[in-house]
């Protein structure tokens, strides 16, 4: 993205352009595996399952294409979480357009609880991997699911200062 001014002879509209990554990913493919070697067999093992876990796999690659993050791409919530603080991000009391949005645990299919990671498109709809598609989806921040069909709560939003003008 940094050479966009060299390239095109004008600055990059940040903020415009990752909304417009965010909502072109709705539907992709792209996100469903992530292959690690387990054991002395090397056997593959596919980490996101397929897509059902691809949550902070979808979210971290965004950034990191807009180097809105530093450590890289990430498998599990808590490290995209640890890497977005550390990267400048910081928790705002409302959701705006390009914040991301962090969901209470929920039970995953491999029996295990998961925390939900997305990118907020404006204060009512945000995109996140949606474990039944197995790929991003455009939802209400608020009509997330829990195992037993409650609404899971938001636990957080997150800003960056250039995504948002306003610290």
């Amino acid at each position: 993205m940094f050479t966009i001014i060299e390239e095109e002879g004008a600055p990059l509209v940040l903020k415009e352009t990752f909304i417009a990554w965010v909502e072109g990913s709705v539907g992709s493919n792209q996100y469903r595996n992530v292959y690690v070697r387990k054991d002395m067999y090397r056997t593959r093992h596919d980490v996101i399952d397929d897509g059902d876990l691809a949550c902070a796999l979808y979210v971290s690659s965004m950034l990191h294409s807009f180097n809105l993050i530093n450590g890289g791409i990430h498998t599990t919530v808590s490290l995209t979480e640890k890497d977005m603080v550390e990267s400048g991000w910081v928790r705002v009391p409302k959701p705006v357009s390009s914040c991301v949005v962090v969901w209470d645990e929920k039970i995953g299919d491999d029996g295990t609880s998961h925390r939900h990671i997305g990118i907020c498109l404006n204060r009512k709809m945000a995109v996140s991997n949606c474990p039944v598609s197995k790929s991003p989806q455009k939802h209400g921040i608020h009509d997330l699911l829990d195992h037993e069909g409650r609404r899971r709560k938001v636990l957080t939003y997150y800003a960056h200062r250039e995504l948002v003008n306003r610290f």
